[in-house]
């Protein structure tokens, strides 16, 4: 359970270092990206509540 927190953690903190090395011009198809990430987060989170 904490190892897919903290793998969940470092995949946003990867996201947001992203972010900063490509820059502004693309930060409207990042923040895209990122509901789809949040989206899919969701719904792992969800399904992992179901299932304990």
């Amino acid at each position: 359970m904490g190892f897919c927190i903290s793998k969940v953690l470092a995949a946003i903190y990867c996201i947001t270092d992203m972010s900063q090395f490509i820059g502004m011009r693309s930060l409207t198809a990042l923040l895209q990206r990122q509901s789809i990430w949040r989206q899919l987060l969701l719904m792992n989170w969800l399904l992992l509540v179901d299932y304990l």
